[in-house]
């Protein structure tokens, strides 16, 4: 069995390198994140190292969905080796990850052997599978904490499957559930059901003190933001999420409820919620199975509630590896019989299908993957290079990730994530009138933006050209980045700086100016 795991791990770790080489081709030798939101948190970090907690000096934000994400980067943040540290902890936590599948998988095959059960190909299937329907490749390589929370979910998973089969919760079961609402905060729709499953399994004191000490850190993140000026809860939530920016509206609960129902990735989670209650209900099953089974369900039903979706197929994906690995676990009695009478082809074809059907966006991403950290190279990347190399002075944007990073001239977040105001601004309908403002507050001469998305800027301010795309867009928003300048001086200022920058760009990506620009003289 070990030399089973190895080849997983091998194909795992084969997998990883392969998009690394296929990153660092397309990129011209440069390891991009397939994200901007990962060098949010890098920027984040890089000025907590220096006492600060925002992504302009001076000047506190909270742009991070994560409480402690940013700090675990921190103390590298802004050396030569900074931007490795997030592919480097998402390689070592998805590695524990495939660990804890094959142990899952190992129980789950354990507990009904047959000759045909006993061999190693069916788990070093099985776990291949796994591996691909959680998304874990793609996971890496957005930079982001998703791979952290995956392995901690699935460290809960593990930790209560071993207590419905012994009684005994095990000590380190309550980090994860304390530590992934903090990774995260969406994680709280598996931690609390998992504290409620302690408490009722009479593993009471472990349970109201993993609850006591989860809801002490939570509430001290939020009055460590309020003393800072800003909203209880990170601005990047509120503008992700409009359940959490409603308070918990129970009316808009419900509306997001139906949209869950009608999102692909959603009415499948709503699927396996029915699966895990029908199991739970099932006759023959231990008490503590069917509660278990409750438990995970009634994580599925709150983001289903609340959750998100999407976003390069990131953001229910904790809760989508919480279900499936129930579902594997507790549906183990039916899986061995179908191996024991059709085989184990049969049965690896059917899985595999299965996977094709309901995994086919975290496919898509482990094919794409090269070419979403190509659009973030060719766009954010370029506009940071532009913004430091060349115009060197403030800056506003909408993605505010890798133009902030290692700059420190002032930028202006037009989206909201980095800017409290902006976000109060959006939500007045007011962005022309606060830009203006803030714009003239923090001497913002040149904006870099989506003009569709901010139709009331681009209307007011000179436009000068277009940075383009040089391949698919995958995962930007726009094909191009518009520029624009407050003022002719501006604009004749910065029209030679984008001429010696456009002779710059990487293969495939190219600035073209507006038409009242392309005479403009040069010097």
């Amino acid at each position: 069995m070990k030399r089973a795991f190895m080849m997983v791990l091998l194909l795992f770790l084969g997998g990883v390198g392969a998009e690394i080489s296929a990153i660092l081709l397309i990129n011209s030798g440069h390891l991009v994140y397939t994200l901007d939101d990962a060098y949010i948190h890098l920027s984040l970090a890089e000025n907590i190292a220096r006492g600060h907690y925002g992504v302009n000096l001076g000047e506190s934000s909270s742009p991070s969905s994560s409480i402690l994400w940013p700090f675990l980067l921190a103390p590298v943040a802004g050396s030569a080796l900074g931007t490795l540290v997030p592919l480097v902890l998402n390689v070592l936590v998805s590695v524990g990850t495939v660990f804890l599948f094959w142990r899952v998988v190992g129980v789950a095959m354990g507990d009904y052997q047959t000759d045909v059960v006993s061999s190693t190909a069916v788990p070093t299937l099985l776990v291949s599978l796994l591996i691909v329907a959680t998304n874990l490749i793609g996971l890496i390589f957005t930079g982001m904490e998703h791979s952290l929370q995956v392995f901690l979910v699935t460290l809960i998973v593990w930790g209560l499957i071993q207590e419905s089969r012994g009684g005994k919760a095990h000590w380190w079961l309550v980090l994860p559930l304390v530590l992934a609402p903090l990774v995260r905060y969406e994680s709280l729709a598996i931690s609390v059901p998992g504290l409620l499953y302690l408490f009722l399994r009479r593993h009471r004191k472990e349970a109201l003190t993993a609850a006591v000490v989860l809801g002490m850190a939570l509430w001290g993140f939020s009055a460590f933001l309020v003393h800072l000026g800003l909203d209880p809860l990170p601005d990047s939530t509120m503008v992700k999420s409009k359940v959490v920016s409603s308070g918990g509206n129970l009316r808009l609960m419900v509306r997001h409820f139906g949209g869950s129902l009608n999102n692909p990735r959603g009415s499948i989670l709503a699927a396996v919620c029915l699966a895990l209650c029908w199991l739970a209900r099932s006759g023959g099953r231990k008490p503590a199975e069917r509660l278990f089974a409750w438990c995970i369900a009634s994580g599925v039903a709150l983001h289903l509630l609340a959750g998100e979706y999407g976003w390069y197929s990131r953001y229910e994906i904790y809760i989508w590896t919480a279900s499936i690995l129930s579902v594997l676990y507790l549906g183990r009695e039916a899986l061995s019989r179908r191996l024991a009478r059709d085989g184990p082809y049969a049965v690896g074809f059917l899985a595999g299908l299965t996977v094709v059907l309901t995994c086919l966006p975290y496919i898509q991403v482990l094919a794409t993957t090269p070419l979403a950290s190509n659009n973030v190279y060719q766009q954010q990347r370029q506009i940071r290079r532009f913004a430091v190399e060349y115009y060197k002075r403030p800056i506003a944007v909408n993605d505010v990730g890798y133009p902030s990073y290692g700059n420190d001239a002032y930028v202006l977040d037009v989206a909201g994530v980095a800017s409290s105001e902006a976000l109060k601004a959006l939500k007045r309908g007011d962005t022309a009138a606060w830009f203006e403002e803030a714009s003239r507050v923090h001497d913002v001469r040149l904006a870099m933006i989506y003009g569709a998305w901010f139709a009331p800027i681009a209307d007011r301010w000179i436009k000068i050209g277009e940075l383009h795309l040089g391949r698919e867009k995958i995962s930007v928003n726009n094909e191009a980045v518009e520029f624009y300048a407050r003022d002719d001086e501006t604009r004749e200022a910065v029209i030679p700086l984008l001429r010696s920058f456009a002779a710059t760009l990487p293969e495939g990506a190219r600035f073209t100016f507006s038409d009242s620009n392309r005479g403009a003289p040069e010097n």
